[in-house]
């Protein structure tokens, strides 16, 4: 019965099954690769964006920090502004209270 089986066989047809079993496998490993790839490119262009991102949120932070020491800068200008015109009202009280005195002298 074995040799029967044999002799069914046709070597060519069998030869093509094989051909085609072997195509069908590198095909698939070529698809599994390309499908690698594109996942590498993916993360990639992931990758990118969020250090885009984190380098816009650093300028941002940056630009925020250098506004806040541009505000603190205006208000110390300001008080120093304020304290000055204090004194120079204080000097100008002290110099009319002196030339009160001398003029009641």
């Amino acid at each position: 019965i074995k040799v029967n089986l044999l002799r069914q066989f046709d070597a060519p047809a069998c030869t093509r099954i094989v051909k085609n079993v072997l195509d069908e496998d590198e095909d698939e490993d070529e698809e599994q690769d390309e499908n690698e790839d594109e996942d590498e490119d993916e993360d990639e262009d992931e990758d990118e964006e969020q250090d885009e991102n984190e380098d816009e949120d650093e300028d941002e932070d940056e630009d925020e920090d250098e506004d806040e020491d541009e505000e603190q800068d205006e208000n110390e200008d300001e008080d120093e502004d304020e304290d000055e015109e204090q004194d120079e009202n204080e000097d100008e009280e002290e110099d009319e209270d002196e030339e009160q005195e001398r003029n009641q002298e």
